[in-house]
Order: C-alpha cells, then structure tokens, then sequence
C-alpha cells in the first residue's frame, strides 16, 4: 500500500486547501493528489480568500504558496498559527526560493514542511507523508496538558492537576 495512504484513514473526505495565486499550480497540484484518491479540494488565490474558506468550512491540510498577492503565505502561516480554531491544521508551504532567512522565517511561523519548485508527485508524497508522522507521534498541546493532568492526579498531586486542567 502507498505510504501516504497508511496516514490517512479516510482519503475521500479528507481536504485540502490550496493556496497560490496561479490557477495552474493549483489545477497542478490537485491532479498530484487526485492519483492518490483525495477529491476534496478547496481553492484560494492568496491568503485573504484562503482565511475565509477556513473560517466556513474545516480543511484537513494546507498547500500553500509563498508569494501572491494581498497576503503573502508566511503571513497567512502566521495568521493561522495565531488563530486557535485553526492552528493544528497542518500546512506545507511551497516556494521557488530556498533562501536561510526565507526557510528560518517560515520554520518560526510554524510551518509543518516546506517543498522547493519545481516539484514532482513523488516529492509532495514524501512531504505530506512526513508532516502527518510527525503530527501523528506529538500529542496535541491540549492532549499534552491533559496527560499531564491526569499524570499528576495518578500520583496524588491534585494541585498541580487542576492547574493543567486550568491551562
């Protein structure tokens, strides 16, 4: 079986957002994925259009390029990021430039992986295959504080408990 399919338990209703201000890329992309099986897609051309899709409607992973228009990737990154229903989607950014400070801007946003153009379907496999392992072995940082409090409860430092709860 394919790798990227081991990730995911239900390829047919898990969506994608991508994000770029060229139709191409997007159509690209999609068509890359849809060899996979997935076909639920939702388009934005920058990040503004891309924020209101996500505050109507729930999207399992993000491909995002960086330059367009309006509102650049890393700003959309950042505003995610920053959003608490949002934050924990998994977003990949896609770039022409493989600068240091560009790569270390958007790692301190809090990308999930980057991919350089050009691409093949093989290396946005691996990219997407990585970022859901990753994010499949690191608890939530709510499900952390939980295990937390229910380790400090297990030993009887119910104080220390309720104030992981609190959190």
């Amino acid at each position: 079986m394919n790798e990227l399919l081991e990730q995911i338990d239900d390829v047919e209703s898990f969506s994608f957002l991508l994000v770029d201000d060229r139709v191409n890329m997007r159509r690209t992309i999609r068509n890359m994925l849809r060899t996979y099986g997935f076909c639920n897609f939702g388009d934005a051309d920058d990040g503004d259009v891309a924020i209101k899709k996500l505050k109507n409607q729930y999207y399992d992973f993000i491909i995002c390029d960086w330059n367009m228009p309006r509102m650049k990737g890393v700003q959309l990154l950042r505003a995610i990021r920053e959003d608490e229903e949002l934050s924990e989607i998994p977003f990949l950014m896609i770039t022409g430039e493989a600068t240091q400070d560009k790569i270390a801007e958007v790692i301190e946003a809090g990308v999930d992986g980057y991919l350089l153009k050009p691409f093949d379907i093989k290396s946005l496999e691996n990219r997407i295959v990585e970022i859901l392992k990753v994010r499949k072995s690191e608890p939530l940082p709510l499900e952390a504080q939980i295990l937390l409090a229910e380790h400090y409860s297990q030993v009887g430092c119910y104080w220390q408990s309720n104030q992981e709860l609190e959190k």
